[in-house]
């Protein structure tokens, strides 16, 4: 009875020290800025999903900022949007094959966005703009540079289509 109890205790132990390294490794606070060109960057909305679940939605301040804390060991997908611009998306893989004992480095970016317009096609941006991923050797955060290219040349096109559509 003695064996199964100590079993029964260890076991627990050993349970709940992986669970509490799985699930919460820590967190990381993500600043952001939005630029817009007419600089109307109040009450831009950023909704946070976790593993596609709404989480958080933060408006952004009089000049675009916006901060939020995420926690190591999930993917997150932050929605920019406003009435009027189209909407972007930015992945977050934070996500680690092992457990995170290092401090990760805090990280800030931007995003732009753009108007948007009837008669231009966007449906290439319905995709994230770009995929920011944790470097668990460096232990800091780091854009997807293929990925952000490739987008970047997609998001160029939208904003050809507007300058030759709204040309006067």
């Amino acid at each position: 009875m003695k064996n199964i109890f100590k079993t029964f205790v260890i076991l627990s132990l050993i349970l709940f020290v992986q669970s509490s390294y799985g699930s919460n490794q820590g967190e990381v606070k993500f600043k952001g800025k939005v630029i817009i060109e007419d600089n109307s960057l109040a009450d831009v909305t950023i909704k946070l999903y976790k593993r596609n679940e709404l989480v958080n939605t933060i408006v952004t301040n009089a000049s675009g900022n916006f901060e939020v804390k995420i926690e190591l060991g999930n993917s997150y997908t932050f929605e920019v949007e406003k009435e009027g611009y189209i909407t972007k998306r930015l992945a977050v893989n934070a996500t680690s094959k092992k457990v995170i004992k290092e401090r990760v480095e805090n990280f800030d970016f931007f995003c732009e966005l753009i108007p948007f317009k009837d008669g231009i096609d966007a449906s290439q941006l319905d995709f994230p703009i770009t995929i920011i991923q944790l470097n668990e050797r460096k232990g800091q955060f780091e854009y997807v540079s293929s990925y952000t290219k490739s987008m970047a040349k997609e998001q160029d096109k939208v904003i050809e289509q507007l300058s030759l559509k709204f040309e006067f």
